[in-house]
């Protein structure tokens, strides 16, 4: 029953499973902005000033920061899948994301997801490179950053959350994509003739049903009728309460 709820609802497996990451990944973006912001209003004033990269290579130093151990795997998950996903898209390559991937064959989503990384470069006036690739751009004479270069402690905080932000909306972005892409993949509704063994009427259910049927009962022949319906049925169309029986057919009222 609940196979035939879902498909009813017009909610494939497939988008049901899409629906469930996109809410995972929205939960996890507000974890981050939460604890980002609680890491901006925990910056030490005395440390506030310094260069980020030092006080993240020296984090033994900084031991008041109690949550340098935490901000550090938080920068690296956030910045290498930014790059990485910039170099792949660039480069045409299958791009992994955290939850979402494109097809090394989509070359419109390499384009999107490149353009909007490329974009954020633009407002940030700063470069994200891979770390073995922090050089200036002198191929396009670009003489602007890379990645935290030359910000302060306190600043580096923010653009790690706007980093962050971008990480986790280039996500939801290509799996509200996915989610689209399956919902257009609906299999398309019309009804069939299901005649069985010893019944001398045919019975006229909807495909759902008919799949239904030849998985769990005898094996039945099916002829598709004349009135095919390419629509989900709507509710006008459906019985509810007792003009139906447990099966969802006709009562008999001898």
């Amino acid at each position: 029953m609940n196979e035939i709820k879902n498909e009813l609802s017009g909610k494939t497996q497939v988008e049901i499973g899409i629906e469930g990451v996109i809410k995972n990944v929205e939960a996890a973006k507000r974890d981050f902005i939460e604890k980002t912001d609680q890491w901006k209003r925990q910056v030490p004033n005395e440390y506030r000033n310094f260069d980020y990269d030092f006080v993240m290579a020296n984090r033994e130093q900084f031991n008041s920061i109690d949550y340098l151990t935490e901000l550090r795997p938080v920068e690296q998950l956030m910045h290498d899948g930014v790059a990485e996903a910039r170099s792949r898209a660039e480069q045409g390559d299958i791009i992994r994301i955290g939850k979402a991937e494109v097809s090394q064959t989509d070359d419109e989503a390499h384009k999107l997801l490149f353009q909007a990384i490329t974009d954020f470069e633009d407002r940030e006036n700063r470069d994200i490179r891979s770390k073995d690739k922090e050089r200036w751009d002198t191929q396009e004479k670009k003489c602007r950053p890379i990645n935290f270069q030359g910000l302060k402690f306190g600043e580096g905080i923010e653009f790690l959350q706007r980093l962050g932000m971008l990480y986790y909306d280039l996500q939801l972005d290509r799996l509200k994509h996915d989610l689209s892409l399956a919902k257009s993949k609906r299999a398309t509704w019309k009804l069939q003739q299901v005649m069985f063994p010893d019944y001398a009427k045919g019975l006229v259910v909807c495909s759902v049903c008919a799949r239904l049927i030849s998985e769990v009962g005898p094996r039945p022949d099916y002829s598709d009728i004349d009135d095919d319906r390419s629509s989900s049925p709507s509710e006008d169309s459906i019985v509810y309460g007792d003009e139906t029986n447990d099966l969802g057919g006709p009562e008999n009222k001898d």
